[in-house]
C-alpha cells in the first residue's frame, strides 16, 4: 500500500496491491473511507469538545428557564386575587428572575448556533478525483521483468561456468 499527498494541490493518492483484485479494491476503498474519518476527526475535534460543553450548557440554561417560568406562573395563578404590595414586588421579582435566565438563554442559544455553524464550516470537505477500481491487469509479478533477469542471470553463470571448464582443462593439460 502506497499514500501519497502532492504538497501543491493537497491531493491525497493512495496505491494498494495485493494478490486479489477485488481484495485490492475493497482494501482501498476503506483505506480512504478511513483518511477521510481520520482528517475530519482531526480537523474538528476541538470544536466539537465546545459544542459537546456549549449543548451541555443550553440544555442547563434550558431548564433553569424552565424553572423560573414554573415558579412565576405558580405565583400568579396563587396570587390572582391577591391585591398587595408584597405580592407586587414578589411577583416582580420572579418576573424580573424569569426576563433573566430568558435573556441568558437567549445567548446561549445563539452561541450553540455559532458553534454548529462554526463546526459545519471547518469540517472538511473530500471529493473523490478517482474512485476506487477493480485492477484490470495484474501489477506484479511482471513476467517480462523475470524472464530478462532470468536470462541474463543465466547467461553470466554460464559464462563463469564456461571460463571455469576452460581454466580447469587448462590447467590439467599443464600438468
Amino acid at each position: 500500500m502506497f499514500v501519497s499527498v502532492d504538497s501543491k494541490t493537497f491531493i491525497v493518492t493512495v496505491n494498494v496491491e495485493l494478490g486479489e483484485a477485488t481484495l485490492t479494491a475493497e482494501v482501498g476503498a476503506k483505506v480512504v473511507e478511513m483518511l477521510q474519518r481520520y482528517v475530519i476527526d482531526y480537523k474538528t475535534e476541538q470544536i466539537r469538545n465546545k459544542l459537546a460543553f456549549v449543548e451541555k450548557n443550553f440544555h442547563e440554561k434550558r431548564k433553569d428557564l424552565d424553572n423560573a417560568q414554573k415558579a412565576l406562573l405558580n405565583y400568579r395563578d396563587q396570587n390572582r386575587n391577591i391585591v398587595s404590595e408584597r405580592v407586587n414586588v414578589d411577583y416582580q421579582r420572579l418576573s424580573d428572575s424569569y426576563d433573566l435566565y430568558a435573556l441568558i438563554f437567549k445567548g446561549v442559544a445563539q452561541q450553540y448556533e455559532q458553534v454548529k455553524l462554526q463546526l459545519k464550516e471547518e469540517t472538511p470537505v473530500f471529493t473523490v478525483i478517482e474512485p476506487v477500481q477493480y485492477p484490470l491487469y495484474k501489477s506484479s509479478p511482471k513476467f517480462i521483468f523475470i524472464i530478462g533477469i532470468s536470462v541474463v542471470l543465466g547467461l553470466l553463470v554460464g559464462l563463469i561456468q564456461v571460463l571455469n571448464l576452460k581454466l580447469a582443462l587448462k590447467k590439467l593439460f599443464e600438468d
